[in-house]
């Protein structure tokens, strides 16, 4: 088992070496300050996200059929495209746009049998630029999947199917919005998700971003904060307040001896005056 780990780390390195140098000044024949942190992030927020999604795929479809005594069966792309289920839309979508969804979202939940599709069409995506890292996944995910070529490389490169919804990815980007600032609150205030919430108010000045996350989409952010309600709020307001600040670094260099008074002005200024500004 520490052999297959060991591989398995070497084959992630390389490719997120690969992945780095691909997004650094190399590409562009400027000189490159090499910082092994860089590959390290890559890793973290590269590659751990993905294959944590890839290992939920198959704890689940192995849960399902030691557990379940039930044959793990892929859904289809018809089957996917035709759900009414909002989040189904999304992935759907999402995929369309060549993006996955990371397990930290929360969400990967939502995939079950539409996993073997998303990570399938990821992989097949990132191959040219990922290839030792991509062709592990697919050589476990090939036969479940029903994939007839022997390597990821001889795949076509996924061709769009179906259409976007730009709207619905707004919207679950949205919903992740406030879901990760709420944990982060949440963390700030020693409050762990295991810990029910009575109610949470989210305060926005624009009506729709209140209306995406309290409408299909409420019950998911409920469930994922573990909060019993949503309140949403459109007067900012009423829970902060507003105050000015001279930016003393660029005023002074303008303003030099009336920094002073301007600076008085500044800070004088009420909400109304912040407002109107």
């Amino acid at each position: 088992m520490s052999h297959v780990y060991a591989l398995f780390s070497h084959v992630i390195l390389q490719d997120a070496l690969r992945l780095y140098l691909i997004n650094s000044p190399v590409v562009r024949a400027e000189t490159l300050r090499f910082k092994k942190e860089g590959v390290f992030s890559v890793v973290r927020d590269v590659f751990l996200p993905w294959y944590n999604a890839y290992r939920f795929l198959v704890q689940n479809a192995n849960g399902l059929e030691i557990e379940g005594g039930v044959t793990y069966v892929p859904v289809d792309l018809g089957t996917l495209q035709k759900s009414l289920n909002v989040l189904d839309q999304w992935i759907n979508s999402a995929t369309q746009s060549c993006s996955f969804c990371s397990p930290r979202d929360g969400l990967i939940s939502t995939l079950h049998g539409k996993a073997c599709y998303v990570l399938l069409t990821s992989c097949k995506v990132m191959a040219p630029f990922t290839p030792f890292f991509t062709e592990v996944l697919y050589q476990n995910m090939r036969k479940v999947c029903k994939e007839s070529e022997d390597s990821i490389h001889f795949c076509r490169v996924p061709e769009e199917e179906g259409k976007r919804d730009e709207q619905i990815e707004k919207r679950v980007s949205r919903m992740m919005t406030i879901i990760d600032l709420a944990r982060n609150i949440r963390d700030r205030h020693n409050k762990p998700i295991k810990s029910p919430l009575r109610e949470m108010i989210v305060v926005h000045p624009d009506t729709d971003f209140l209306d995406d996350i309290t409408g299909k989409l409420r019950e998911y952010v409920l469930e994922e904060l573990n909060v019993r309600s949503l309140v949403p709020c459109n007067d900012t307001l009423k829970y902060a307040s507003l105050r000015a600040e001279p930016d003393f670094s660029v005023l002074g260099k303008r303003l030099g001896k009336s920094m002073g008074v301007v600076a008085k002005e500044v800070k004088a200024m009420t909400q109304g005056d912040i407002l109107a500004f």
